[in-house]
């Protein structure tokens, strides 16, 4: 998935430039880029950001953002078992998932991937 960040300015959803307008990139902190992620999250958008309060991840609000923690993890599970089943990925690289994709962002992030990587395959 694209983060909407790495795109130029010009190219983001009018509503997103000036979500995004209203912003001081130097002067982001903990409660800036929480209001951020609101004013975002009002226009069907969303991004995360990390200890150093850089926002990064700008994306579109999915289903899975509106789960709790554990709906995130059982599907998350469920995929990874799947996986297995039909030969996706060896069981190394399963567990090297499971290993590396700890956080509810990433997880996510995976859930879209993998949801895409379906819909393309019963597209073609």
């Amino acid at each position: 998935m694209e983060d909407l960040f790495e795109k130029d300015f010009s190219e983001l959803p009018i509503e997103v430039q000036e979500v995004l307008s209203k912003y001081t990139y130097d002067d982001f902190n903990y409660e800036s880029c929480g209001n951020l992620v609101d004013d975002l999250n009002s226009i069907g958008y969303t991004c995360e950001f990390g200890l150093d309060a850089e926002p990064f991840g700008l994306r579109k609000l999915s289903i899975y953002d509106n789960w709790n923690d554990m709906e995130v993890d059982a599907v998350f599970n469920a995929i990874l078992k799947d996986i297995q089943i039909y030969s996706w990925l060896d069981n190394k690289d399963v567990e090297e998932l499971r290993e590396k994709i700890i956080d509810r962002h990433t997880k996510i992030m995976y859930l879209i991937f993998c949801e895409e990587k379906f819909n393309k395959t019963i597209t073609d």
